[in-house]
């Protein structure tokens, strides 16, 4: 693949048998054409993407509602986590690359991309560089497959006082759109704050929802967040 500045992307990287990559960024890649997931119902929380030999294997975890019927795809394994009125299914897919998928530019420059979530058409997807210049290359030759790409953070993650200092940020984009409603609220109303704080039946009323799914929205989005505090 050629950049549009005539150089080479490198098409078989061989890095050292271990490489120190302490530079963490998180893009929002607007993907240049259809994919799957586009049939998919419900909020999807998590994308697990593996490709070998040309061929892209997916899992991707979905919120749905409960009365969803969608049967896209047929290989699934579900579990109800959050009420009666949502539950979480892991759909599985299998196809060839698409020539718009990000995932073969990563694998092009030997970096492994986490998929944090996708939200409409765009993926937010964390990855670990060994310097800028990488970026750069990186979000050009993304663009060259039709991607419009977002720098979310670039985060150095260091030791010692670089890591004490990182420690405070939070990605909250990994929350489904519930989660974060949830979440918002309770911070909004003073729910972590010392002295009288509102109770969970006064926050599920504000969004018209039982108590038992608030509290469980809650909860999973508190994972999602304090769940980084040990990465």
């Amino acid at each position: 693949m050629s950049r549009s500045d005539g150089s080479e992307t490198p098409a078989d990287p061989k890095p050292a048998a271990i490489e120190d990559r302490d530079l963490r960024v998180v893009l929002e890649i607007e993907r240049g054409g259809p994919c799957f997931m586009d049939d998919l119902a419900g909020d999807v929380i998590d994308i697990d993407v593996r490709v070998v030999n040309g061929t892209c294997h997916t899992e991707a975890t979905v919120c749905e509602p409960s009365s969803s019927t969608n049967s896209t795809i047929d290989t699934s394994r579900a579990n109800n986590i959050e009420s009666d009125e949502d539950r979480v299914v892991t759909k599985y897919h299998t196809d060839e690359v698409c020539d718009h998928c990000p995932s073969s530019v990563f694998a092009a420059y030997g970096c492994i991309p986490h998929f944090v979530r996708a939200d409409g058409r765009s993926f937010f997807i964390k990855a670990f560089l060994p310097n800028s210049a990488m970026v750069s290359n990186l979000v050009s030759d993304l663009n060259e497959i039709g991607s419009t790409v977002r720098l979310v953070s670039m985060t150095h993650t260091g030791s010692g006082e670089e890591l004490s200092d990182e420690i405070y940020e939070v990605d909250v984009s990994a929350l489904t759109h519930k989660q974060r409603e949830a979440l918002e609220l309770a911070i909004e109303e003073g729910y972590y704050e010392g002295g009288e704080r509102p109770s969970m039946a006064s926050l599920a009323d504000q969004l018209g929802i039982s108590t038992s799914a608030f509290s469980q929205r809650l909860a999973r989005a508190e994972g999602h967040v304090m769940g980084q505090f040990n990465g």
